[in-house]
């Protein structure tokens, strides 16, 4: 004889079975509720905290937000500006060839961005 259990007996056996156990702690759903009606029906108090200043800022609405600023520099104030850097950029690495050209010791010592700066050995005391 071939037996086959369908998904819904077997979930209805295992409920049966929980059911009874009382070390599982399931929450009874079913039972009387043990918490008296006049316990339940006080208000319960719940402590807020006192409003504080920054709670009281009002904040702009998004659609009081502009889109753009409209102090922003023009192009030609930028351009200005771009063109100083890259004359203080240009006296930075004239000035870098002309130290390497005086002392030739200092190639070390200032590491350069993509290499991995040199640890030191460690010193013992005597």
């Amino acid at each position: 004889m071939k037996f086959t259990a369908s998904a819904s007996s077997i979930v209805f056996m295992m409920c049966i079975f929980l059911a009874g156990c009382d070390s599982i702690h399931i929450p009874q759903l079913l039972q009387h509720d043990e918490v008296p009606p006049e316990i339940r029906d006080q208000p319960r108090l719940v402590e807020t905290p006192a409003p504080s200043a920054e709670d009281e800022k009002d904040w702009p609405l998004l659609g009081n937000v502009p889109f753009k600023p409209d102090d922003f520099s023009p192009k030609i104030v930028n351009d200005h500006y771009m063109n100083e850097l890259e004359f203080h950029r240009d006296e930075a690495e004239a000035a870098k060839k002309k130290a390497l050209e005086e002392d030739p010791t200092l190639t070390n010592a200032a590491p350069q961005n993509n290499s991995v700066p040199q640890l030191m050995a460690p010193q013992f005391l005597k």
